[in-house]
């Protein structure tokens, strides 16, 4: 039996408004996630133009060191020399004239076997106050596939996030552990600091504690997580027993 018009019109006007609905529904929603990629996307662009910054004035510095140290070579087989003809003045002479400033050379505190890495724990190190303590042990294995640039993202955002932890410490001590070990032909990085407050690891990737803006804190482990994950390695958090810690296996 065929519906009354009025009834066919009621319908259809029903079914009309539930379409432009769903539809009004499916284009907030997709505003939404475009809105969502495109503020991910320009915090990603971020921390990756200040992850390559990080890096190059990394180059910068170890490339200094090294000039420095070529020099220094060629410098003290010249004093050696007068020294060695007893003659004290013109050994004297030479440092005035060269202009030589032992304290340009710039002491790293940990060899990891990567002078880059190395100079991003100087780096780190030296922007920690006097009552932080920073605890390095072992070394890089030799033949890691690893690009330094990924090595120096991973150690800086690490040793950033630890030591900003241990600037809100209250009452534990600030100490900051970094290990690394070699097993099976892989490379195992623990980075540990004390926590007074609780932490949710599950929503830590993109959450954060951080006051001035949690998102952007995220993106640091977030950053760590995808340059370990690149080489097919493995990423875990963890907080127990007032210790937080980052172990990566590359």
């Amino acid at each position: 039996m065929a519906l009354p018009m009025k009834d066919f019109i009621d319908i259809s006007c029903m079914l009309l408004v539930e379409v432009i609905y769903l539809s009004w529904l499916f284009l907030v929603i997709l505003d939404s996630l475009r809105r969502r990629y495109q503020h991910e996307s320009r915090l990603k662009s971020r921390y990756l133009e200040m992850a390559k910054g990080h890096y190059q004035s990394m180059e910068v510095h170890v490339a200094e060191v090294r000039r420095i140290r070529h020099d220094m070579r060629h410098h003290l087989i010249a004093i050696g020399n007068y020294l060695e003809r007893g003659q004290i003045r013109e050994a004297q002479d030479h440092l005035e004239r060269e202009g030589i400033r032992l304290d340009r050379l710039t002491e790293l505190p940990f060899d990891t076997g990567n002078q880059l890495v190395n100079a991003v724990i100087a780096y780190e190190k030296g922007r920690m106050a006097p009552d932080m303590l920073l605890h390095c042990e072992g070394k890089l294995p030799r033949d890691m596939k690893v690009q330094d640039y990924d090595l120096c993202c991973i150690f800086a955002n690490l040793l950033s996030n630890a030591r900003e932890a241990c600037e809100r410490l209250e009452k534990m001590d600030k100490r900051i552990v970094l290990r690394l070990r070699q097993k099976v032909g892989r490379m195992v990085l623990l980075v540990e600091n004390p926590i007074e407050w609780e932490i949710d690891t599950k929503n830590l990737i993109s959450h954060t504690t951080k006051k001035e803006g949690a998102s952007e804190h995220g993106y640091g482990l977030w950053n760590v997580k995808e340059a370990v994950e690149a080489y097919g390695g493995e990423f875990a958090i963890s907080a127990e027993d007032k210790i937080f810690r980052v172990m990566i296996i590359l």
